[in-house]
């Protein structure tokens, strides 16, 4: 029977594993449920861009820097993380609110969008002398987490559903509660 192969990379991870300690490291922790940012609507003036708050925890054991962030998905295209200065550093146990900004244009179609935010973060690196070889390596412990996010576009321009746009939104429905006027 021929031993088997596992290739430079694949030693180099044997050893690294054999010679690290039982590290631990950060650990980012969001809703598992989703987040549900509510309704934007493009057309009406005071609601074409709205800032919704996303909780984000360190549940893990060590410092996180946070170190950037990432939308996939129908509607990432105008989603972005606001008012934050990278890199940020949460300690263990700490949380914080990032800030989520939805500016569509006037062109996306009315729906229900669930884009996917993932923050990426980087923990410590640990340099290991263990001995035997092990000495002079060192690990990066790092994590990311993705947040399902429920946003809805559109439709409050014409609650009555009547296919007419309410005044505010600078339409000529003259009634938006009745869809027959």
């Amino acid at each position: 029977m021929r031993a088997p192969r596992f290739g430079l990379i694949g030693w180099l991870g044997l050893a690294a594993l054999a010679c690290s300690p039982a590290l631990e490291g950060p650990d980012l922790l969001a809703d598992p449920d989703g987040v549900d940012l509510g309704a934007v609507d493009p057309l009406r003036p005071e609601g074409s861009v709205a800032v919704r708050s996303v909780r984000v925890a360190n549940v893990g054991t060590a410092p996180a820097v946070l170190d950037g962030f990432s939308f996939e998905g129908e509607g990432a295209d105008w989603l972005s993380v606001v008012d934050i200065e990278l890199p940020q550093t949460l300690a263990p146990g700490e949380v914080i609110d990032l800030n989520v900004q939805m500016a569509p244009s006037v062109d996306v179609p009315t729906g229900d969008y669930a884009p996917v935010l993932t923050v990426e973060a980087t923990g410590l690196s640990v340099d290991v002398d263990g001995g035997g070889g092990c000495n002079g390596m060192s690990s990066t412990i790092g994590d990311t987490v993705d947040v399902q996010l429920f946003v809805t576009v559109g439709a409050s321009c014409d609650s009555d559903v009547d296919g007419y746009l309410e005044l505010a939104c600078g339409g000529d429905d003259c009634n938006d509660d009745d869809a027959a006027i």
